[in-house]
């Protein structure tokens, strides 16, 4: 049993190398600025990260959004290669809300606050299922 913190870096386009219930994992994290909300006619500049996963030196057959306080791995659970435990880009700010003087924006992935504000947690599949 346990729940384990993947050490991310603030890196443009990084691929980690990790164990995951036993088996040998890359992670590649990769990062995308892009201007959102250009309808409204007052765009915003955007921070968007993809996660890809693969068998270690095989090629990614998983690939999400990293999006906070989910577990990323859930909607390729069908998939063979998919780590049996919950990922989850956990959120240290998401005690508070915004309104509570908090910084939680439910999907908002900072750059500058990759591996220190948003950090990568893998609960191993007996606590997963458990």
């Amino acid at each position: 049993m346990a729940i384990r913190i993947i050490p991310i870096k603030q890196d443009a386009d990084m691929t980690y190398k990790t164990t995951l219930d036993g088996n040998s994992y890359d992670i590649r994290i990769r990062y995308n600025q892009r201007e959102t909300n250009v309808a409204t006619g007052k765009p915003i500049i955007a921070d968007e990260f993809e996660l890809s996963i693969a068998s270690a030196g095989k090629p990614a057959n998983i690939k999400t959004p990293m999006k906070t306080n989910r577990d990323l791995l859930r909607q390729h659970r069908y998939k063979e290669e998919c780590p049996p435990g919950a990922l989850v880009l956990r959120d240290l700010s998401a005690d508070k809300s915004k309104g509570e003087g908090g910084l939680y924006d439910p999907d908002r992935v900072s750059f500058e606050a990759l591996g220190t504000r948003f950090v990568l947690v893998y609960i191993e599949a007996e606590v997963n299922n458990g």
